[in-house]
Parts: structure tokens; sequence; C-alpha cells
């Protein structure tokens, strides 16, 4: 009896080492993740010209800072398209802001009665981006997205694969960023073969709508994306010509 009460003490230890053990994996297993995304984050800002901010995971919540106030949420846009990445946060910097507010008082001049209050007239109506830039980000973004993760089908079908469907899923998140306004077209184009011209025109077509009703059924308004198909007019010098391709309208 007394050899069977002898090893009793020895199991609290064993629970003990079991969940410091499941601890420790948990833990690797969410550093790994937050190391992954980091990395792959950097590297599609890096893409883009868009290197000079800070941003950190937590699990696979992102947190941006520090990105100058023009590139913000660009910045959070690439990186919600980032696969695996499940929410961007946009902070501002305490230091940053109080250097805003600082620069902003010393710049404003004292009121006097000999003073207009109203704008200088030498002031332009907007310090924005143009439209024309905002589009050209937004498309740049897009075709990024695409070289990394291009939407592919099934030989001679317009069935998405499994890396086609989610390449469209992660674009859904870019666009998404995007205004309200915004336009899309979808344009599908296949390889030169020797088959009936229609028939090349058919299956891109075919695609393209695939492609512009998952994006659909992924949260992007269906009237704010028109599927158009090219056939095998529009060979592709530098890569496949079996593709989609998104253009910002």
């Amino acid at each position: 009896m007394s050899g069977k009460r002898g090893w009793i003490w020895l199991i609290p230890i064993a629970l003990v080492v079991t969940f410091v053990l499941a601890i420790g994996i948990t833990w690797q297993q969410k550093t790994g993740v937050q190391t992954r995304l980091t990395s792959d984050s950097r590297s599609a800002l890096a893409a883009v010209g868009l290197a000079d901010g800070k941003i950190s995971f937590d699990g696979r919540d992102a947190s941006l800072s520090d990105f100058p106030a023009d590139q913000i949420d660009r910045a959070a846009a690439v990186v919600r398209g980032v696969a695996g990445v499940r929410v961007v946060t946009i902070k501002k910097s305490p230091a940053k802001s109080d250097q805003d507010d600082r620069a902003s008082t010393s710049n404003t001049p004292a009121a006097t009665g000999n003073q207009p209050t109203g704008p200088s007239p030498s002031s332009p109506a907007s310090s924005g981006p143009s439209l024309n830039n905002v589009k050209e980000a937004l498309q740049l973004d897009i075709n990024q997205q695409l070289m990394a993760a291009p939407i592919t089908f099934e030989p001679n079908t317009a069935e998405l694969t499994d890396e086609g469907e989610q390449a469209v899923q992660q674009l859904a998140k870019l666009l998404s960023a995007a205004s309200q306004t915004t336009k899309f077209e979808v344009g599908g184009h296949v390889a030169k073969t020797t088959g009936p011209e229609a028939g090349a025109l058919t299956l891109s077509r075919e695609r393209a709508r695939t492609v512009a009703t998952l994006l659909s059924n992924s949260g992007i308004e269906s009237k704010r994306i028109t599927a158009k198909g090219y056939g095998d007019t529009q060979p592709n010098p530098e890569g496949d010509d079996r593709r989609v391709e998104i253009t910002v309208r």
C-alpha cells in the first residue's frame, strides 16, 4: 500500500509539466505566425514603396504607426491584403501628434484686427492626393498583388483553382478599402489556340464573370464591377497569357 501511495505525489508535477509545455507550444506557434506575417507585410509594403512606418502583430492582428499621413490608408490596405492578416489597426504616435500640434500652432499667425480670419488666397484648396494619384496607387497595389498571387483556373475551364480562389478573396480585401465610388473592370484572357476565336472569347468572358461573381460575393457591390472577355487578342509579353486582370476605372 505504501508503494502505491509513493507515486501519487508525482501526479501534480506531471500536470504542471503538461500545462507548461502546452503554454510553450502555444506561444511558439503564435510567435511563428507573428514573425511570418510581419515579414510578409513588410515585403508587401516595400514592394509599393511604403517602408517608412512601423508594423507590429499580436497574433494575426496588425498595428501600423509612424507612416506619413497621406500614406497610412494605403499602407493599411496593403497589409489587409496579406494572406493570414485578420485586423489592421492604425495607431497615431503621441510624439508625432504633439509635434504636429506644435507645428500647427507655430505656423498660425496671431489674430489681430488687421488680419483676415479666412484662409490665405495663396493657400491651395486641398493638400490631399489627386484623384489620378489615388487611382494609380490602387492600380499599382492590385498589379503587385496579382504578380505575387495570380488568379489561376483549372485547364480549359472557368473553374478557379484553390489558389486562384484564395487570390480573388485577398484582392477583395484590397478593393473593399477603396472609395465606394471606384469601379473595376475584370478582364479575362486566354492563350493562343488553334481552335475557333469565338471559343477563346467565350472562355475568357466566363473566367472574368467567375472572378466578378466571387468579388461580389466577398462584399464588392456588383454595380461597381464589369466583367469583360478579351479572348486571345492581348498576349502578355512578360507573363502568362491565361490570366485575369483587374483595372481601376
